[in-house]
């Protein structure tokens, strides 16, 4: 019939176990029944393809980010704001809306009242509450980065001073590639979320992500 197909970016099953969310390029998040995959309720007020969508723990709402337009009549602009969506799945009805300058890439739920979590193409996480409009730009303070990666290359080339010999070259070339060496890490294993967990699996220190978009958030309690 000339239709287009468009890609679909995000899935989640719902914590009725029944139904399922998917949300893609065309800007719409469709609820359908897992058993016959019979659409059973459309979200439509996004202007731009939706990325990433969570299933809030409360069992009603839904978190879905993505791109958006400045004006929501302009559907084709191509994505230039970021937009963040809670919704209740079983109406369809908006609950609260996000707008940020820089597209919005992944979602994620935070274990606290109201808290989740906003992955942006600019590096930073935004911590958003949702209930009262509350956000945190995340790093609170990026100039303290240079500080921390300090802190933990002393930490690491205070744990080489107990190597001799070739164990000490290595692991003094290793610190000196820390930064490259965690990319790697990155890249083996992408469900990681920032380059601070990998540098934490080897110095045992946290250390923000500068390095690029923030494209997956995963809440590990």
């Amino acid at each position: 019939y000339g239709l287009i197909p468009l890609r679909v970016n995000t899935v989640q099953v719902l914590t009725d176990t029944i139904h399922a969310v998917s949300c893609g390029d065309d800007s719409l998040c469709w609820v359908w029944r897992i058993c016959d995959g019979e659409p059973t309720q459309v979200f439509p007020d996004h202007t731009g393809p939706v990325l990433s969508v969570a299933v809030l723990h409360d069992a009603t709402y839904i978190l879905s980010v993505g791109l958006g337009c400045p004006k929501p009549e302009q559907k084709d602009c191509g994505g230039v704001i970021g937009e963040a969506f809670i919704w209740d799945w079983r109406w369809g009805f908006r609950a609260q809306l996000l707008v940020q300058d820089h597209p919005v890439l992944a979602a994620g739920e935070l274990d606290a009242w109201r808290m989740v979590l906003l992955g942006n193409v600019d590096g930073f996480t935004t911590a958003w509450q949702w209930f009262n409009g509350n956000t945190l730009k995340l790093p609170y303070n990026a100039r303290k980065v240079d500080e921390i990666r300090g802190f933990a290359r002393a930490k690491a080339e205070e744990a080489v001073d107990g190597f001799d010999g070739w164990k000490r070259l290595v692991i003094k070339e290793a610190v000196d590639k820390g930064e490259a060496a965690a990319r790697l890490v990155l890249a083996a294993n992408p469900h990681l979320v920032t380059t601070a967990t990998a540098l934490a699996l080897a110095w045992d220190i946290s250390v923000w992500n500068d390095f690029g978009a923030v494209k997956a958030i995963a809440y590990v309690p």
